[in-house]
């Protein structure tokens, strides 16, 4: 006879009890850095950690003056100090043409979104164990140029493997 699903259960299989999502860019129409900017996600009591970034299909004409960049930041206090992870903490996959027939490239970079056949793309960044990463992540869209239209755009950090079991949700 099985096990009710309880958080110390053998039998349970629940990711809810092990893995926390939350965003750090909520959906949004980017048209400056600002719109773009991912709010601080605490870290401290997870050993892991997975951030997903998605820019869709830009309402206007990319070039190399009207792009974006996605990225992945970490600091010490959640407020100063941000600085790009360095490739070396970090893996990718790039999942490229997201809507349609998606072009998959693993250990990817994040890369400038310049041109329409760059856009509608989705990143999986995976914080590598024991890379030294700060205790608080976020993601950020970077906007150069004039972005009149904008373009869809939303990230969340999963975070996971915790120290302590997970409280139940309230």
């Amino acid at each position: 006879m099985a096990q009710p699903p309880a958080s110390g259960s053998s039998v349970n299989r629940d990711l809810g009890f092990k893995v926390r999502s939350l965003p750090t860019i909520p959906a949004n129409i980017a048209n400056d850095t600002t719109d773009g900017t991912g709010l601080a996600i605490d870290l401290k009591g997870y050993e892991g950690a997975t951030v997903g970034v998605y820019c869709g299909v830009s309402g206007d004409t990319l070039s190399g003056s009207v792009k974006f960049i996605a990225s992945v930041q970490d600091s010490a206090n959640g407020t100063t100090g941000w600085a790009d992870l360095a490739a070396t903490k970090m893996r990718i996959t790039k999942y490229l043409d997201y809507s349609g027939s998606v072009t998959i490239t693993e250990n990817s970079a994040m890369e400038i979104v310049d041109a329409a056949a760059e856009d509608d793309v989705y990143y999986e960044v995976t914080i590598l164990p024991g890379a030294g990463v700060s205790r608080f992540v976020r993601a950020i869209v970077t906007m150069t140029g004039t972005h009149t239209n904008g373009t869809p755009i939303c990230a969340w950090v999963n975070r996971g493997f915790p120290r302590v079991e997970i409280a139940a949700k309230s």
